[in-house]
């Protein structure tokens, strides 16, 4: 297993979720206030998200000091529609273009030793009262 290391967000990356923000805020998204955003990652099998979610343990601390957070979860949740397994680590913060893309960038290094699929990101603007209440009670199974 490789060690945590600092990755810096490709400039290509910056620039998709730049724009994905910029149509969030066009569409009225407030992105000046914290939210809860669900990055994820999927696996074929419990054992490598589970192997994949102590490497982001042990990355974590020095992801949340390079972005300012201070508050996240992890979790192991299945998925038995597509019989997948997906961890979720689920971090309260401001968005920021270059936190979410050092985030997704990371946890993908981490996940391609181990065969998972990219890293992808949500999260539920307060605005819409129709905001997931799954995400949070099963990523902390």
């Amino acid at each position: 297993m490789s060690e945590p290391q600092q990755i810096i967000p490709s400039p290509s990356l910056v620039a998709e979720n730049a724009a994905i923000f910029e149509r969030f805020a066009s569409d009225g998204v407030d992105l000046s206030q914290k939210l809860q955003f669900e990055f994820a990652v999927e696996f074929a099998s419990k054992q490598d998200a589970e192997e994949f979610g102590s490497r982001v343990r042990t990355a974590m601390p020095a992801i949340a000091s390079e972005y300012g957070l201070s508050n996240h979860r992890i979790g192991v949740r299945s998925d038995e529609e597509d019989d997948l397994y997906e961890l979720v680590c689920l971090v309260e913060m401001v968005p920021e273009v270059r936190a979410v893309s050092g985030i997704e960038q990371s946890f993908g290094a981490l996940a391609e030793e181990l065969g998972g699929s990219e890293c992808f990101w949500e999260f539920a603007d307060p605005a819409n009262k129709e905001i997931p209440g799954g995400s949070v009670q099963e990523a902390q199974k």
